[in-house]
């Protein structure tokens, strides 16, 4: 997924998919995060082993279950 935006809502979309990957998940799934430059622009990547996000995911919005 590649967006630019500012530091605000970068914060808010990176804090969104990290708490995601945690929340309602089982146990043992593990998390990648890794901060670097390319082409003179910061890349932010996020890898986790639990199912791949949905194409319609807002990474903007807090996930929501109906639990």
């Amino acid at each position: 997924m590649l967006f630019e935006g500012y530091y605000s809502e970068l914060k808010r979309a990176v804090t969104n998919l990290i708490v995601n990957i945690y929340k309602d998940n089982p146990d043992g799934i593990t998390a990648k995060v890794s901060v670097g430059r390319e082409e003179g622009k910061t890349v932010i990547k996020i890898a986790d082993s639990g199912e791949p996000l949905l194409e319609n995911v807002d990474i903007f919005e807090p996930f929501v279950t109906e639990k």
